[in-house]
């Protein structure tokens, strides 16, 4: 099944809110929103070319944002079990909070 391609950009200009054209900025991050249908693999290998990572959550605060931006359409997110069925990581290493996934957000 294609998707829409969700990336996010952890710059060191991000700190500075000076993200590149095309990205939106929150917080100390870049956040790149692609409207182009890609496989999840061909979403992270484009983010990776980007010098970027799928999207990892880490906090409601930025969860709360993302589904400002996102609407009810549907995006790639790096959340993954690849190395173990059953044992979810994000693409960029980040620690996967469980709790994050159960949060109502209005």
């Amino acid at each position: 099944m294609l998707l829409l391609l969700f990336t996010l950009c952890s710059l060191l200009s991000c700190a500075f809110s000076q993200c590149e054209e095309g990205w939106r900025a929150h917080e100390d991050k870049c956040y790149y929103f692609s409207t182009n249908t890609k496989s999840w693999d061909d979403a992270r290998t484009d983010c990776v070319g980007r010098g970027s990572h799928l999207m990892s959550i880490l906090d409601i605060p930025e969860r709360t944002w993302v589904r400002t931006q996102i609407g009810t359409e549907i995006f790639w997110i790096g959340l993954n079990d690849i190395a173990a069925e059953g044992v979810w990581e994000w693409t960029d290493g980040s620690t996967f909070l469980p709790f994050l996934a159960y949060v109502a957000i209005l």
